[in-house]
């Protein structure tokens, strides 16, 4: 069985209720949008597609973690002696063991009662280490002249920083219902 994402929670529509926005499913995201669909169907489709793209993006955060790795190994080699250094290459090894905790965590707990939140918790830990990892790795190559090298990392660093955005904004609008959308809050 592989590793994913199985985001489950949210909040059932009340049928009783007089009040538009109780009448609806909602899904409650980790980025701090909740989505609203009036249909079941809606509502299973927009959680298929959720964790379709969480499962994506997860995906590619991996292939990063992996290509921050190997850059390190890389540079180890030019890595000189000396307290500061040492420091930083510690600091380095610290967090690639917290991202093996984080991509731990996040298979492990995304299916819990409040999996959404701890999904999209961990995703931006995830991608907050993978940035500082190459922020470093990129400062290592710049001094040494490798521009080449500087570059492929940078862009590395762009594409961390589009998925946040996209994490950010994940939204899916509403397939089946007819003139209806999902709203964000």
């Amino acid at each position: 069985m592989m590793k994913k994402i199985k985001i489950r929670s949210v909040n059932m529509r009340d049928k009783s209720s007089i009040y538009q926005k109780q009448n609806t499913y909602s899904i409650f995201l980790g980025n701090d949008i909740k989505l609203s669909y009036t249909t079941k169907k809606d509502l299973n489709y927009a959680l298929a597609e959720i964790n379709r793209r969480l499962n994506a993006i997860i995906f590619e955060l991996n292939e990063l973690w992996i290509l921050s790795f190997t850059e390190y190994r890389r540079l180890w080699f030019y890595l000189p002696g000396g307290n500061a250094v040492i420091a930083q290459e510690f600091h380095i090894l610290e967090l690639q063991g917290e991202l093996h905790k984080f991509f731990t965590l996040l298979s492990d707990r995304s299916s819990w009662v409040n999996g959404n939140v701890f999904s999209f918790k961990y995703l931006f830990n995830i991608i907050k280490d993978l940035n500082e990892i190459f922020s470093m790795l990129s400062v290592i190559r710049k001094k040494k002249g490798q521009f080449i090298e500087y570059n492929v990392i940078q862009v590395r660093i762009r594409t961390l920083n589009k998925i946040m955005d996209d994490l950010k904004n994940l939204s899916v609008n509403s397939r089946y219902a007819a003139g209806s959308e999902s709203t964000s809050e």
